[in-house]
């Protein structure tokens, strides 16, 4: 039977999905950011003379905005793909998969409510931006740090995340470890 892996495995893997995040943005950027840095800019009212997104601010948002304003979509573009494959590019090259707390495969839905609650920051946020909904946007920030204090629960004897322990999955090693050759 596989064995459950804790933080510093999935730390490992989440460090490979934010290399991932970072080139898909940076490839992103130019055709999706644009899109949403102009709806950002619509929705919070830039450069309007009756808001206080005056001065060099607005400039710096423009100029980062193709960056910053693809994070969320290019984050759920890897959370589609560790809902359908049970596993993000991370977890892949790790040989990590999500199963079902009792080890046994995942479903397609149980793996779909895990992305959905992991990548409701970033599903918020674009929603918030593309609806023109600033709330919606702002609300998002707290859900990420309920996502990020989540993974802490990776500590505990169950060794799952938040997103983990409310969609009844674990993340598993594929079989067990072998010491490397020598040892």
């Amino acid at each position: 039977m596989p064995a459950p892996r804790g933080l510093l495995v999935r730390a490992a893997a989440c460090l490979i999905d934010g290399a991932a995040l970072l080139a898909l943005t940076l490839f992103l950027g130019q055709l999706v950011g644009r899109f949403f840095s102009s709806r950002a800019a619509v929705m919070l009212r830039i450069g309007q003379p009756d808001t206080f997104w005056k001065g060099p601010l607005p400039m710096l948002i423009g100029m980062a905005g193709a960056f910053w304003f693809t994070i969320p979509f290019a984050a759920l573009v890897l959370g589609a793909a560790e809902a359908v494959y049970g596993a993000g590019l991370g977890k892949a090259l790790l040989s990590l998969r999500i199963r079902s707390a009792d080890g046994s495969r995942a479903g397609g839905g149980r793996l779909f409510l895990r992305a959905l609650l992991k990548y409701l920051p970033a599903l918020a946020v674009a929603l918030g931006i593309l609806l023109q909904l600033p709330e919606l946007a702002l609300a998002s920030l707290a859900a990420a740090a309920v996502t990020l204090l989540g993974f802490t629960l990776c500590l505990s004897p169950p060794r799952g995340a938040l997103h983990d322990l409310i969609a009844r999955t674990r993340v598993f090693g594929d079989g067990p470890r072998s010491p490397p050759a020598g040892y």
